[in-house]
């Protein structure tokens, strides 16, 4: 089945969770305007298609899970407008492109973006402590970038980084990750 539209009607909805339900086609954009929509779990369906653009209007979003789809295209540069989101699960899709340098301004806890095919472009992240090109993710606790087309060089305090050596593309599976000490 597909979300329906009609949920973009439920402007009192604080939590959406359906996971693992075989869930399929796109998601709508109407779930992003609830407006005091906190957690959203779409995690280990069929979704495809992207992300909606329209995410920065989950203003009132704390924990956003949708790993384990289909979902394609790039993160949406408007998610640093999701400004309370804390936690970001979108591990294990199709996702490509560079990330956003929007990130910078966000204020989160836990990001998971392994296994996809994100790539970074110069200067956007500089690992001591996660620091973006134009400013700093403080209160990051765990960040996983394994299995992308992410590479860079590490000096900094952390014991373990994922560290990418070959970039897959998007019709063949993630080559596997070295761990760098």
């Amino acid at each position: 089945g597909t979300i329906p539209s009609i949920l973009g009607s439920f402007k009192s909805l604080t939590g959406l969770v359906s996971t693992t339900n075989a869930l399929s086609g796109t998601i709508p954009s109407v779930v992003m305007a609830l407006p005091l929509l906190q957690k959203m779990n779409f995690s280990s369906n069929q979704f495809t298609g992207q992300i909606p653009s329209n995410i920065g209007q989950a203003t009132s979003l704390l924990q956003l899970s949708l790993a384990n789809n289909r979902l394609t295209g790039s993160i949406p540069s408007t998610i640093n407008q999701a400004s309370n989101l804390q936690l970001m699960n979108l591990s294990n899709n199709l996702l490509s492109g560079e990330l956003p340098k929007t990130f910078a301004t966000m204020s989160l806890s836990s990001v998971n973006l392994k296994s996809n095919y994100l790539s970074m472009g110069t200067g956007i992240l500089e690992l001591n402590p996660f620091t973006f090109s134009s400013g700093t993710l403080n209160t990051v606790f765990s960040i996983v970038l394994q299995d992308n087309c992410i590479k860079f060089d590490y000096t900094g305090q952390l014991s373990v980084i994922p560290v990418v050596a070959h970039c897959s593309s998007p019709t063949e599976p993630p080559k596997p990750a070295s761990v760098m000490r």
